[in-house]
């Protein structure tokens, strides 16, 4: 298909978009109450079926909701922009169930995910990665695109893994299980330091596998100590109202308690809660809590995955409990601080350890097991060959060479050109340093004190993404680095998992792990084939454990 059609569809597109979002009677209304009810439906969609398997005795799939709240998460963010650009602030904040509201906020979601949609595919079009052909108004991607959508479904099903690793909620159910109040619409739960206390001693452990990045890290007003106590509170805070309202639907409160659906104060109250809960000054918590408050600090294109809390008026703050709960707060942290100009230039200087900071964890993490580790430079070799990590088993006379990546994880079309290039670059440079070890071997097994009865085996681990199809190499894996430190701690042997790595078998297979659905979206009398990944039940095949299964 030739630019100029691609762009006038997209155009087209676009003309349908404002035209459909416009007439929503959503809307209509002042922003407070189109976000308030726009994000009770998006926390419906979250708790409704795990009040539904509750009543069915059917046990909650973790996996299941973390993907339901990733969709619920990318589908908010084009509504929450059109009410913001749209509607004028108000003083209203709603607290009742409406049909007309209701189906408004679905429909603004289905009109968001058919756009996400167009816009993905068009950008690929853009950038050169698929060719887009016109059959009458039906627009039909190259095959080649999804020919092979293990790299694809590696990366979606990780991704997804990781976020459906939840902090047990059963001990917040425990602790306020007896002070929930349901009067009929309407429920109540406490919310003090004491609760909030014990609500992160029980969690933490867990919600720390969610912070990783040194919390001496100092930006414009706060250090990243500072945000993550105040992102653990707000965590806090949702879990206890989430499981209240579970609790309070399973004793028959109206509309399963959807006039509470949010997390709603003044943001003078949440200012005061948070300095009680975290211990730190007010002006550090106000600082923080702007910057999560979506559309603050001159964002142009905000997004409630990278700023959660929502002015609702020109006092009072709310949020989606679910959404907050299933909200990867550090990584998308790392995004917010790359988008605001006050923010931006530090969080560049310091990212520039980021695959130091890697090489810490892996060795961390592994520390307990029967292997060493090297990095460095190799005798004769350029600088920029250096070895970023050697996993070194003396044991079986194995070592595995890694090149370490670690960039924030793509979420869009574009970024996944860009992180797959970077993944191109590693790959690249394993294949030079594979090449100078063919004709200086005595050079690396110097500098790794290894015999030449060592096996060598090479690979990449990436922190967040493997890249796309198109940048990989049959000699050459690309791995998630916890995906691999998981493998190992599991496995305990570093030639099996070479050999795990040889194999590709740390991909997911289709008819397995996951199945392509083929889907089509209609816009502005445009129709896109496209097609998505859905995980499929824990596969009898693969004992490890990790992500590639559901």
């Amino acid at each position: 298909m030739s630019k100029d059609i691609v762009s006038g569809a997209l155009r087209a597109a676009e003309k349908e978009i404002d035209s459909a979002y416009l007439t929503n009677p959503l809307v209509q209304r002042e922003f407070g109450e189109a976000a308030w009810y726009f994000l009770a439906f998006c926390e419906e969609r979250l708790i409704g079926p795990i009040v539904k398997r509750a009543d069915s005795a059917d046990p909650t799939n973790p996996h299941e909701q973390a993907a339901l709240a990733d969709e619920v998460i990318n589908h908010a963010k084009w509504p929450l922009r059109w009410l913001r650009q749209s509607c004028p602030m108000g003083q209203i904040v709603p607290s009742q169930y409406s049909d007309e509201t209701y189906t408004a906020s679905w429909d603004l979601s289905e009109l968001a995910s058919n756009y996400l949609t167009f816009e993905s595919a068009f950008t690929y079009a853009s950038l050169g990665l698929i060719d887009l052909r016109l059959e009458g108004r039906r627009i039909i991607p190259s095959r080649a695109f999804r020919d092979d959508t293990r790299f694809d479904a590696y990366d979606r099903l990780t991704d997804l893994d990781e976020k459906g690793l939840q902090p047990d909620l059963g001990f917040v159910m425990t602790l306020v299980s007896d002070m929930i109040r349901v009067d009929g619409a309407r429920f109540s739960y406490p919310l003090n330091p004491s609760i909030v206390s014990k609500t992160l001693r029980h969690i933490e452990p867990a919600l720390n596998q969610r912070f990783r990045l040194p919390e001496e890290w100092s930006f414009t007003d706060y250090t990243l100590a500072q945000y993550v106590r105040v992102a653990k509170s707000l965590w806090a805070i949702s879990a206890i109202h989430f499981v209240s309202r579970l609790i309070a639907a399973g004793r028959g409160c109206l509309g399963l308690g959807y006039s509470r659906a949010l997390v709603v104060m003044s943001d003078e109250e949440l200012y005061r809660r948070l300095a009680r809960y975290t211990g730190l000054d007010d002006r550090c918590v106000r600082a923080v809590v702007s910057d999560l408050t979506f559309g603050a600090g001159e964002m142009r294109s905000p997004d409630p995955a990278l700023q959660p809390l929502v002015r609702l008026t020109k006092t009072v703050l709310g949020w989606a409990p679910g959404l907050l709960l299933n909200n990867a707060l550090e990584r998308n942290l790392t995004v917010l601080l790359n988008r605001l100009p006050d923010a931006r230039d530090a969080y560049a200087r310091l990212s520039q350890h980021k695959e130091a900071l890697l090489r810490t964890q892996i060795t961390d993490d592994l520390r307990g097991l029967q292997f060493r580790f090297w990095h460095g430079e190799v005798g004769a070799w350029e600088k920029r060959l250096d070895v970023d990590l050697a996993i070194v088993s003396e044991q079986e006379k194995c070592c595995l060479l890694l090149e370490l990546k670690s960039f924030i994880g793509p979420a869009e079309a574009r970024e996944i050109r860009d992180r797959s290039e970077e993944i191109a670059r590693g790959i690249q440079q394993v294949k030079a340093r594979q090449t100078l070890m063919q004709e200086q071997p005595q050079a690396l097994r110097d500098a790794l004190q290894v015999s030449s009865e060592f096996d060598l085996e090479w690979a990449v681990a990436s922190e967040t993404s493997i890249g796309a199809i198109w940048v990989q190499d049959d000699s050459v894996p690309v791995v998630r680095a916890g995906h691999l430190v998981r493998k190992l701690c599991q496995s305990r042997r570093l030639v099996e998992v070479c050999e795990w790595l040889r194999k590709r078998e740390y991909l997911p297979v289709e008819g397995r792990d996951y199945e392509v659905v083929d889907v089509r979206v209609t816009i502005a009398n445009w129709e896109l084939d496209w097609y998505g990944i859905k995980g499929l039940g824990e596969s009898e095949a693969d004992d490890t454990g990790e992500a590639t299964k559901r």
